[in-house]
């Protein structure tokens, strides 16, 4: 830290005291045409580049810069009113005791005393207060607040203008910024010399002099913090943001200060000597700011968005990780990079409607080799997320070829007698585009003969429409679309009914809301994460119904298991005889999968998952080439073998124990804590807990067999989690004694050993929890189990673990998603949807409170399907059938699906129900209109970790 406070400081003493010096030994600065030049060119120069070259995001910082304008209202307030007190001119003396230096100066100060993790956030103080100081400031020192003397300054203009070149993404010629930047160079130097020479030229007369600079000296930062510090306690920040702020608030009067008072004929001298005084005691109000306790109890160094650093005690349990995986072995990278073609290294997809979808340039943090794993992540999971970064297009073997890293799941290409067929088109529009595109770039534009829809899940089907969208109206009038049986109905209603619910809760599965960084995501460990794109949809023109069924596409014989049960409700692999390959879908994957799946699905079946791997294993036991739906390829038969055969048995062993254990009266968690795989299986890396966990997969088994309740009178009728909280905790001496109580056991945890720390934790977590439920508005109870949760998302080796855990800790920072769900992004697969399930997605969304009492039947007629269905309300409850359209009803509304469509997901509103030609109605138009009002309206924002 001295040093680089010595960094800061001595650069700027120097140049104040060899200004000082040349000003009584030179005329260099004794006329004012270098001042002019500093202000009318430098200035904006300098101005201009830093506007434009910063390269950070501050739409996640509206905290803060709330605050500091805020700060600057008070703060200004508070100073003129002195200043009339004291009988000084507030038009002159305003701007400089406002506006502290906190660019030059203010920056580095931070950076040497907490840190590089709060550049940012002092970078975004700096610019709310230059915008101040450039105009209001100008404007209060020059008496005239006009917009056209504002606008005909040199430093408003380059202010103006760097914003509007940054609104349009607009970026100046290269030898314009680095004339910029040369002019910029010198500006800085230059007004601290001029000081310097000011200071030097100094007539005092007398200790009267001084009264006004040193009291200034002492009202700029302590005035400045002691407003910022009371602020806090109405505006929580956390603990990094709020020590930024408050030595930022503290720094002295800016050098700019006394160029602007020169310019402006103000008190230049007065100024100038409080400059050097006013920086000793800032200097003083820093160093305690950092050495102090500024906020809720949060390990120091935590980084832009506010994740704390790893402990030590974390950094133990991610070192003897290490030494309980075969490490050495490096097998998985040779077989992720064989047949690679084409890469592109700077692989970014665009949404349809603007933004991105992909970008695999977010995860080049990662080392290439999976080697050195940072503290804050797993090394297992850093290897797993290196081998997930590979990505291009590779040929598996003679005429069979993937996409892979463009997507969560890969994209398969088959080559047949006249074209390709593509296996799992990818989550989204976008994405499949751009990977047919860049196959067909590398391999020549073949025709696309038929698709195959390994199962249910929209990863391996949502991107079909950029697949369709490059076919010619021949190709589409041929093209076979191959699914297993029940594929269309499970495809399009697994997010229906909960859909709202499983979609905010993926936002924790996969890390949407992270930072893609070290402390933030780096992978689902199944892949890089889904698409978030346009997803679409195309039926099936030929279903599989059975086991051993074989058909020929294109020239290419397939034989076919069916597998619906295990990983998917509707599933299927496949075996392609003339190239002994075996394409596994997500039958099995190079991790274990989930038996339960954290973002909410029922349960799947164990031991039917792990028959279906035994009786694929020997159907096609002749395979020497295994290719699947994720991850990278395997080859040579023995290999095969041995893969599925410790696959089937992972399944089998975790649920044959489960229920072994369930059956002695094992609870779900104590099954969990003591479950491990044996050592015969635990020695290859494929059947290890990145996506699925041995813990929370034994807990599926016992749901699967028993449901939620362990049989413990206590769990069968407790009481709400926020009412039970409140009870612990007034039980426990109140929410103080908590707090001090788990905040000394966090500290203690950093020292203890890795499996002690761990546990602490965990214990942690669960105490913290009911804390932060019975006073949610506790920001000391939240930032404290914000840390908690940090550290053990930095040990877990599930990739959807660590993303819950730091979700988890985000949103007890920062909050819940401004935005929630958008269902128009699946308007495609809604207009495929099976129209019982739209009205059995209504009844669930009915508000008992609203319709109790109330009696109706709605009938809607879909005009361009020719079928009528029946809702009828009663009970709180409704209820749909098929019906014919002379059926009577209070009400009829007549309209097309699509329209149907839009209007349940927001594209069609209240106008267009009353007034579109496409809508006709029978009966009452207010009945309809009372009926749709008792419809709940989720918008998938709900808190997760608050109440």
């Amino acid at each position: 830290m001295t040093e680089q406070l010595a960094n800061a400081l001595v650069p700027l003493l120097s140049l104040i005291a060899l200004g000082a010096i040349l000003g009584r030994k030179t005329d260099f600065f004794e006329t004012g045409a270098l001042s002019g030049l500093v202000t009318s060119v430098g200035i904006p120069a300098l101005l201009l580049h830093s506007v434009l070259s910063m390269e950070m995001d501050i739409s996640g910082m509206g905290a803060l810069v709330g605050i500091t304008i805020a700060w600057l209202v008070v703060m200004s307030l508070v100073t003129a009113l002195m200043l009339s007190l004291a009988g000084l001119p507030v038009r002159s003396y305003l701007p400089a005791l406002v506006h502290p230096n906190t660019g030059n100066l203010g920056i580095p100060v931070c950076f040497a005393l907490v840190g590089p993790q709060s550049l940012g956030l002092a970078v975004v103080i700096s610019s709310v207060i230059q915008v101040s100081h450039f105009t209001l400031g100008i404007g209060c020192l020059s008496g005239r607040f006009s917009m056209g003397a504002m606008l005909r300054n040199g430093p408003v203009l380059a202010l103006i203008a760097g914003a509007l070149l940054l609104a349009t993404d607009s970026r100046l010629p290269g030898p314009v910024m680095t004339t910029l930047d040369m002019l910029g160079a010198i500006t800085i130097p230059v007004m601290l010399m001029l000081l310097g020479s000011s200071i030097a030229g100094l007539k005092l007369t007398g200790a009267r002099d001084m009264v006004w600079p040193l009291a200034f000296s002492f009202y700029r930062p302590l005035a400045g913090l002691a407003l910022a510090w009371l602020m806090l306690l109405v505006w929580p920040l956390t603990e990094l943001e709020a020590q930024v702020f408050l030595i930022q608030c503290a720094m002295p009067v800016a050098v700019m200060s006394y160029v602007l008072s020169v310019k402006y004929r103000g008190p230049s001298q007065e100024i100038a000597m409080t400059v050097p005084l006013s920086l000793v005691v800032s200097l003083g109000a820093a160093i305690l700011i950092a050495g102090c306790d500024t906020g809720p109890a949060a390990p120091s160094k935590a980084n832009q968005m506010g994740h704390s650093a790893p402990s030590a005690s974390t950094a133990k349990a991610n070192q003897q990780m290490l030494d309980r995986r075969p490490f050495a072995n490096r097998e998985d990278f040779t077989d992720a990079r064989r047949g690679l073609i084409a890469q592109d290294p700077e692989l970014m997809i665009e949404h349809l409607e603007g933004g991105e979808v992909w970008n695999m340039m977010d995860y080049a943090f990662i080392d290439t080799a999976g080697n050195n794993a940072p503290v804050s992540v797993n090394p297992s999971l850093w290897r797993q997320a290196a081998l997930n970064n590979i990505h291009g297009l590779f040929e598996v073997t003679d005429g069979l070829y993937q996409v892979r890293g463009y997507d969560l799941a890969n994209m398969t290409i088959i080559e047949g007698d006249s074209g390709w067929i593509l296996v799992d088109p990818l989550t989204a529009r976008e994405t499949a585009s751009r990977a047919l595109l860049f196959a067909r770039e590398h391999l020549g534009n073949k025709p696309v003969r038929a698709i195959v829809y390994t199962h249910s899940h929209i990863d391996h089907f949502g991107g079909v429409q950029g697949i369709l969208e490059h076919l010619s109206e021949e190709e589409k009038a041929d093209l076979r679309i191959i699914a297993p049986e029940g594929f269309a109905d499970e495809a399009t209603s697994e997010n229906i009914i909960a859909g709202p619910a499983m979609t905010r809760r993926a936002t924790f599965m996969y890390g949407s809301r992270l930072s893609r960084d070290e402390r933030g995501h780096v992978g689902t460990g199944l892949g890089k994460g889904p698409a978030f794109g346009t997803f679409g949809f195309a039926e099936p023109t030929d279903l599989i119904r059975d086991t051993g069924t074989e058909m020929t596409v294109d020239g290419v014989p397939m034989v076919f298991q069916i597998v619906s049960g295990s990983e998917a409700p509707a599933e299927f692999t496949f075996y392609l005889p003339e190239k002994k390959a075996f394409g596994g879908a997500e039958l099995v994957s190079r991790n274990l999968h989930n038996l339960y799946t954290l973002r909410g699905a029922k349960v799947r079946d164990a031991r039917l998952w792990s028959g279906f791997i035994d009786e694929a294993r020997t159907r096609f036991a002749e395979a020497e080439v295994y290719f699947g739906s994720h991850h990278w390829p395997m080859w040579g038969q023995q290999n095969i073998q041995n893969f599925l055969a410790r696959q089937r048995d992972t399944y089998k062993f975790i649920h044959d124990q489960t229920v072994r254990l369930m059956n002695q009266g094992a609870t779900p968690r104590e099954i969990a804590e003591q479950l491990q795989l044996p050592p015969a299986l635990n020695q290859d890396f494929h059947n290890q807990g990145y996506y699925g966990t041995v813990s929370h997969n034994a807990k599926a088994v016992y749901q699967h067999y028993m449901g939620w309740f362990t049989a413990n009178p206590a769990q069968l009728n407790p009481l709400p989690e926020s009412e039970s909280a409140a009870r612990y905790v007034e039980m426990m001496g109140g929410a103080q004694k908590v707090l001090d109580k788990a905040r000394e056991e966090f500290e203690a945890a950093a020292n203890m050993s890795a499996a002690e720390g761990r546990d602490t934790y965990r214990w942690l977590a669960e105490l913290l929890n009911q804390l932060v439920f019975a006073e949610p508005d506790n920001e000391h109870a939240k930032q404290l189990l914000a840390n908690v949760y940090d550290q053990l998302g930095y040990q877990a080796e599930s990739a959807p673990w660590r993303d819950f855990y730091l979700t988890g800790a985000l949103e007890l920072r920062h909050g819940a998603p401004e935005e929630g769900i958008k269902p128009a992004m699946m308007r495609e697969v809604l207009l495929n949807t099976p129209v019982a399930l739209f009205f059995d997605s209504m009844a669930v969304r009915l508000k008992a409170e609203d319709a109790e009492g109330e009696s109706a039947t709605i009938k809607i007629t879909f005009t361009d399907l020719q079928e009528s269905y029946l809702l009828t309300l009663q009970n709180s409850v409704l209820h749909n059938r098929l019906t014919s359209e002379d059926t009577p009803a209070d009400a009829t509304l007549k309209l097309t699906r699509p329209l149907f469509v839009d209007l349940l997901i927001g594209r069609a509103g209240l106008k267009e129900l009353l007034f579109s030609d496409d809508i006709r109605f029978e009966g009452s138009r207010l009945e309809l209109i009372s009926f749709f009002s008792m419809l709940d309206k989720p918008d998938g924002r709900f808190n997760i970790v608050t109440p």
